[in-house]
């Protein structure tokens, strides 16, 4: 909704990457599809505003996560000429 916008400005998502896990925020229509699973879909209620939200968290997709496997790959390679 436009008023849901400061300025009419198009909303954006956010993806926050932790150690563990990395977790993805995004708005989605006020009434989301019914394809949408219902654990997927939050109502966040800010600055005097209701925002429909599509919220999934990964765990091991974080960036540690990420490094260990990484290291734990390179470790495991026979080693280059």
């Amino acid at each position: 909704e436009e008023r849901a916008r400061a300025g009419g400005a198009q909303p954006a998502g956010t993806i926050d990457l932790g150690g563990g896990s990395v977790q993805i925020v995004f708005p989605t229509p006020a009434v989301a599809p019914s394809s949408a699973p219902a654990e997927l879909s939050q109502r966040l209620d800010f600055g005097g505003r209701s925002h429909a939200l599509h919220v999934k968290s990964h765990l091991g997709l974080g960036l540690d996560s990420a490094r260990t496997s990484l290291l734990d790959l390179v470790a495991q390679r026979p080693g280059e000429p």
